[in-house]
């Protein structure tokens, strides 16, 4: 008996089948209606077809556009880090 189902009377789990098998019923309306799968655009949101990562240029160059500035600031952080780091080990040793 999986563990989900301990303690729980026959009715309270015959009702959870048939809401689970509801659910897949409404699931499986969608697909014959034409409910594709699909993904979404990691910009906007928008709903794209499955395996895209973007729903147009604008939002490609966006995200290209973020993703340089991000670079960009982490390339600087590391380099404060490389220098402030030894800065302050020095300072630490050298006025104990």
């Amino acid at each position: 008996m999986p563990f989900w189902n301990k303690g729980k009377s026959r009715e309270e789990k015959e009702a959870e089948i048939a809401i689970l098998q509801k659910k897949q019923d409404v699931w499986n309306e969608k697909i014959a209606k034409g409910f594709q799968d699909h993904s979404h655009c990691i910009v906007c949101g928008r709903a794209i077809h499955f395996g895209k990562k973007y729903c147009s240029i604008e939002c490609k160059e966006k995200y290209m556009n973020l993703e340089g500035k991000k670079g960009k600031q982490n390339k600087w952080m590391c380099m404060l880090m490389g220098v402030l780091l030894p800065l302050m080990m020095v300072l630490m040793f050298a006025f104990q």
